[in-house]
């Protein structure tokens, strides 16, 4: 996945940019005096602050991108959640996610493919490990790990939220096939609950996690009288390849986004992702540091790369196993819903809507004008025809949000299923008459039926007028409220709690 790198010196360099123009690095003491072209660049979190530090000294630095002085803002974004976003209008330049992977779930939609032009390459390296606390360390292997004991407790990120879960998944299918694959393992694993999950359990259990070797080294460096041990199975392991993606559109921020590539590689790019616990692309990891983190400092044994196809297989296994769910989706078309939120709002609903469990049952209306509501696709049977739908929504003129929530609801209710979620899911910038909303409560109230709950979620843009009564129906009927820019990662998160796998607790 490599390719051709610069180490940038003191002295004036001229690179070949992607889009065909060049940029120029001048020596520090020197200024850049064209106007300012500041990048995003999106990073999986636990990388972020090596990123941040390396931005830091390319932002030091003089690079000239046609006439303007290039700048890196890093900003910390879960994989799985840029990955859905890039279908949109996302506004990122370029994408450090955990896990090649990612990009190549950002790819399948036509937005990500059009933005992900060259093979991404990868600037750090983690390996998947089994993490126990340290009094427990010896050899282990996957096949142990997954048939498990009555004294384990084994804990796994999400296969949908986590790449360590997948490359779980893949151990699995791989090393172990007609095995148990991952039943009785919980995905509740993340690094911040890994202290909990490491020695908050009775004497009698042994905790094992599926994490990775930075997120141990961490773990390490602020848990010291109880570190763990990071366990590469004998079987061998796959590492997780942080790749560097360029996604933006613009050629001028296409290049300004290489220059930072070649900071990334540079030598002292290497040196600073490995001071927080990560490897060179290479495997490599400084003695010292290998020492300071008590970790070996030479690659550990790799298991064969997979393929997109097995990749692809794994993740449908995760999804097949998820309860089926029954959703109606209120999406909002009136005119405060101008043309590029309306968009972001689609993107994000197609992209979670791809990820759905088989058996699922949804409907689609949009709500705008003098009608409550438009019925586009009745609450039944999820097929690629909902998806289109959301594509050829349009904005028009008036309000229908307390209308289209309370016939919503009614809709919902008067088909529930005891056997799955039954949910409401409202996507809205919540642009209506504020007393009116207030009655909205009551309205739904009057609906309810304590035996048979519909939970009401809403995703709502940023300074909602109607944010207050939206929350209290939520509130209501046990659902949530959610606002915020990053409008996929949203979706995903109203989905999540009622989609859960029986890995989730």
């Amino acid at each position: 996945m490599g390719r051709p790198w610069l180490i940038a010196g003191a002295a004036c360099v001229l690179v070949a940019g992607l889009g065909g123009g060049a940029w120029v690095l001048r020596a520090v003491s020197q200024s850049c005096q064209g106007a300012p072209l500041a990048i995003t660049v999106a990073a999986q979190p636990e990388i972020a602050p090596a990123i941040r530090e390396i931005a830091a000294r390319f932002n030091l630095q003089a690079h000239e991108v046609r006439g303007q002085c290039a700048r890196v803002d890093v900003v910390e974004r879960a994989s799985a959640s840029v990955a859905r976003e890039l279908a949109g209008p996302a506004q990122i330049d370029g994408w450090i996610p955990e896990s090649w992977m990612w990009v190549d779930f950002a790819r399948r939609s036509a937005t990500g493919a059009k933005r992900i032009l060259a093979l991404p390459d990868s600037i750090a390296v983690s390996p998947v490990v089994l993490a126990v606390p340290m009094p427990l360390a010896g050899r282990t292997t996957w096949k142990a790990f997954l048939h498990g004991r009555p004294d384990l407790v084994r804990q796994m990120p999400d296969p949908g939220a986590g790449a360590a879960g997948l490359v779980t998944m893949l151990a699995a299918d791989r090393l172990d096939p007609g095995g148990p694959g991952v039943a009785g393992i919980s995905a509740t694993a993340t690094s911040t609950t890994m202290n909990a999950e490491l020695t908050g359990l009775p004497r009698n259990k042994r905790p094992v996690v599926v994490t990775t070797e930075q997120q141990v080294a961490v773990y390490n460096d602020t848990h010291q009288p109880n570190p763990a041990a990071a366990e590469v199975p004998e079987e061998g392991t796959l590492l997780l390849d942080y790749p560097y993606t360029i996604t933006a559109f613009d050629p001028a921020r296409r290049e300004a986004a290489d220059a930072f590539h070649n900071t990334l590689r540079s030598t002292l790019g290497e040196e600073a992702v490995q001071r927080y616990g990560f490897r060179t692309p290479e495997g490599v990891l400084a003695p010292d540091l290998a020492q300071r983190f008590d970790l070996q400092a030479a690659a550990p044994r790799q298991l064969a790369q997979p393929s997109t196809d097995q990749v692809n297989a794994a993740y449908r296994a995760w999804r097949k196993s998820a309860p089926a769910a029954r959703m109606l989706i209120l999406l909002d078309a009136s005119t405060s819903m101008h043309g590029a939120r309306l968009q972001a709002a689609g993107a994000a609903l197609r992209g979670s809507l791809s990820l759905l469990p088989a058996g699922t049952d949804a409907g689609l209306w949009s709500f705008a004008g003098t009608r409550p509501y438009q019925e586009l696709v009745p609450l039944g049977p999820l097929t690629a025809r909902l998806s289109g739908a959301v594509g050829r929504v349009r904005t028009g003129e008036g309000f229908g949000l307390y209308n289209a929530v309370v016939d919503g609801y009614r809709t919902v209710l008067q088909g529930w299923r005891a056997d799955r979620a039954n949910l409401l899911l409202v996507i809205t910038d919540g642009d209506e008459d504020a007393v009116r909303l207030q009655t909205l409560s009551a309205a739904v109230r009057a609906e309810q039926d304590p035996k048979r709950p519909v939970q009401i979620v809403t995703v709502a843009f940023p300074g909602s007028p109607g944010a207050v009564p939206l929350q209290q129906v939520a509130d209501l009927t046990g659902g949530a409220l959610y606002t915020g820019d990053d409008l996929a990662g949203l979706v995903d998160q109203a989905l999540a709690p009622y989609l859960c796998t029986p890995l989730c607790t």
